[in-house]
């Protein structure tokens, strides 16, 4: 048997030796610096260059429930993909805030609601193969609509309350797509217990009206490009400072992280074992549990699709395509656990890369 928990640890907890050597850099508007490293693995004497982009904020998001089991979740508008998605609220921190103080924050303004209780569930990086940027993430019960939005003067969120078995089920059929989202759903189910209630029989209707909501949602929404500031080529895309024109009519600007799109695999095995691996991430500072590509597996390997995901929608189109590789044999190219030990290394907060965390948490849904 190759794997388990303590395995997982042990490459966890690696010592990688790097040296890291600045060699540009480039100030965005809005995002952060821009680093350019030559970087040298030095037990295997490997050297390459790698950009980072190191954000001077990171964010926090938020699941509200209501009483009776519903969620609140956003209409919004993405210009980064050019979507309009749903997704739960969130944004980055003020100066001066923590995670819990940003969310909180957020849950106001963008709903209108307070809670009862606001509950940490998870701290996530975004973006871990360039950037820095942190996440944590909280769900918010007993919430109930005491005051108007108070949104930003180029911000447009349309608010929409639907059973926490049917959010499952948009997040099954790739209609919620949103990395944030997909992990505040599947912690609610496997870190907080929330049961399923399945008491939506009408399931098929409520999906149609969510869709077509937010088709007409779109209309109101939707944000066009009327000009360029400044284009920025990065080793790991392009950066591009858009002024567009927003709901009502004004003018904003939208710095965006354009990247090349991605694929992941989840490997299963024969047994039913989920397959990770442990890599460094010279952008976070740390070994993290992750996924392979498709390029890692053999060529006759079959891949069943699972959908995509979107990840830091406020500036990037970050895109990655989802397989599962089924029935494949245990061997030593993966760390094999069970479905029991993935949940509980989620629990215990070993998943960090949020795009891994988010594809594992839709597997188990």
């Amino acid at each position: 048997m190759f794997g388990g928990i303590d395995m997982l640890e042990k490459e966890l907890k690696k010592d990688i030796k790097i040296e890291m050597e600045l060699i540009d850099t480039h100030k965005c508007r809005f995002m952060g610096d821009v680093n350019t490293y030559d970087i040298t693995l030095v037990e295997k004497d490997f050297k390459y260059t790698k950009s980072i982009l190191n954000k001077p904020f990171f964010g926090s998001h938020i699941l509200p429930f209501d009483k009776e089991g519903n969620v609140f979740l956003e209409i919004q508008y993405r210009f980064p993909i050019q979507e309009t998605i749903i997704e739960l609220p969130a944004g980055r921190a003020e100066p001066g805030e923590d995670f819990f103080e940003c969310a909180k924050r957020e849950l106001r303004e963008e709903t209108g609601c307070t809670a009862e209780e606001i509950i940490k569930i998870s701290e996530i990086f975004a973006q871990p193969e360039f950037t820095s940027e942190e996440l944590g993430g909280f769900v918010a019960v007993g919430c109930e609509k005491t005051e108007e939005q108070d949104l930003d003067n180029d911000e447009s969120v349309c608010v929409i309350k639907i059973p926490f078995d049917v959010a499952i089920e948009l997040v099954k059929r790739n209609i919620i797509t949103d990395e944030r989202t997909i992990i505040a759903i599947g912690e609610s189910r496997y870190i907080l217990g929330y049961e399923i209630s399945n008491n939506s029989s009408n399931i098929e209707q409520i999906i149609e009206e969510i869709k077509n909501r937010v088709k007409e949602e779109e209309k109101n929404l939707i944000e066009k490009d009327v000009g360029i500031d400044y284009t920025e080529t990065c080793e790991f895309g392009v950066i591009r400072d858009h002024i567009v024109k927003v709901p009502g009519n004004k003018n904003s600007r939208r710095e965006c992280l354009y990247v090349k799109a991605g694929d992941m695999v989840l490997p299963i095995s024969k047994s039913g074992k989920l397959g990770v691996t442990v890599r460094y991430m010279p952008a976070v500072g740390k070994n993290l549990v992750q996924l392979p590509s498709k390029m890692e597996f053999d060529k006759d390997t079959k891949f069943q699709d699972f959908g995509e995901m979107v990840t830091a929608v406020g500036y990037s189109n970050d895109r990655q395509y989802m397989f599962l590789a089924k029935d494949l044999e245990e061997n030593d190219e993966f760390i094999w656990l069970t479905k029991e030990q993935v949940i509980e290394c989620i629990k215990d907060g070993k998943i960090k890369d949020g795009r891994v965390l988010a594809m594992i948490l839709k597997y188990l849904l």
